[in-house]
């Protein structure tokens, strides 16, 4: 059933965009393509083309209104090999309008005395929210409170006193 006052399917540009692409086969950055090529203003057919990205987001498995997208699941190992304790790691930096969450985190490789990660956004150095301080290697207590990084904040890790290498393995899907 087409969409009320809304203009035919077939000259829908989010529709023209896609005519050659099958829904599994849509990626969450080609989704977010669709979306920055849409204006916010809600004329002319814009309000119809708004809820035909959002049926397409849902059905694409590209938006979640109830937790992780399908398919943005990731483990990534940070290695730090300074030594020298002063630089911060970035862990987990989203792009303008994503949002992850942290599912599981730990210090696997340690040369230093300690451990700080921390919520920040990109203006600050070394300030931030801390998420957790940790003296030896392990799993970071974040299981209780899911730890959400979202646009323009990161993830980073600082290492105290080191005197070699230090990593730490993160585990993350993507919300929005």
């Amino acid at each position: 059933m087409p969409l009320p006052f809304a203009p035919p399917p077939k000259d829908s540009k989010v529709y023209q965009d896609l005519s050659n692409k099958k829904l599994t086969d849509l990626t969450a950055e080609e989704f977010d393509a669709l979306k920055t090529n849409a204006y916010a203003q809600g004329i002319d057919g814009s309000e119809d083309e708004y809820r035909r990205l959002l049926l397409l987001g849902a059905v694409s498995s590209n938006i979640s209104s109830s937790g992780p997208i399908p398919g943005t699941g990731e483990v990534k190992e940070v290695l730090d090999t300074t030594g020298s304790g002063t630089p911060i790691s970035t862990l987990l930096e989203p792009s303008v309008g994503e949002a992850y969450e942290i599912t599981a985190a730990n210090w696997e490789t340690k040369n230093a005395n300690a451990a700080y990660w921390r919520i920040q956004t990109p203006n600050t150095s070394g300030t931030g929210v801390l998420v957790e301080y940790k003296t030896a290697t392990g799993t970071l207590d974040i299981t209780t409170t899911p730890i959400r990084i979202v646009y323009p904040q990161k993830f980073v890790v600082y290492y105290g006193t080191s005197s070699g290498n230090n990593q730490t393995n993160l585990a993350y899907h993507r919300i929005r």
